[in-house]
């Protein structure tokens, strides 16, 4: 089900809210993801995990997809990526990618077992993942929901990352 994409963060908040106090519906709503996706404008990214933190209180664990992404960095190795490029030439990113993935997968499947998770900064893994990889590695595993904060906007069926600059289509989430 999608939400009017031109309703205000407070009324946004109102949604996830309710949807939270029932996550079995969402489950049912997202063939079987738990996931719920806020749209917000890009300038107020910040400001929307503030209210999370406000209107969630401790009922969510956060997750800093900067952070992840660059611990898993440091654990691959910069010098390890430069003899993977190399080595591989264009397609050297592949194993770090799936470290990636697997990381940001851990982090969530982790997390979600003790309460709903809220993953912000996803704007960082632009041009390295796609939200549906994520959404699919998890699907299965999720106890609680996670949020994503998305920074950009909803048109008809497609998500603006960056409110244009790439276009995307969730299938498996609900979209507020």
């Amino acid at each position: 089900m999608l939400s009017d994409p031109d309703i205000s963060l407070k009324e946004k908040m109102s949604i996830l809210e309710d949807l939270l106090k029932r996550p079995d519906e969402i489950k049912g709503r997202t063939e079987g993801s738990k996931v719920i996706i806020l749209t917000v404008p890009p300038a107020e990214e910040t400001n929307a995990v503030k209210d999370l933190k406000k209107a969630l209180y401790d009922q969510a664990a956060y997750l800093d997809s900067s952070e992840i992404l660059l611990k898993t960095l440091d654990e691959y190795g910069l010098e390890n990526l430069k003899e993977d490029k190399e080595f591989y030439g264009k397609d050297y990113k592949e194993s770090f990618l799936r470290m990636l993935l697997g990381s940001i997968t851990e982090e969530i499947v982790k997390k979600s077992s003790e309460k709903t998770v809220v993953i912000h900064r996803i704007g960082i893994l632009n041009g390295l993942l796609r939200l549906n990889q994520v959404i699919e590695s998890i699907t299965e595993n999720m106890k609680f929901p996670l949020i994503v904060v998305y920074p950009g906007k909803r048109k008809d069926e497609s998500l603006y990352f960056l409110n244009a600059r790439h276009v995307t289509s969730i299938y498996r989430a609900e979209i507020i």
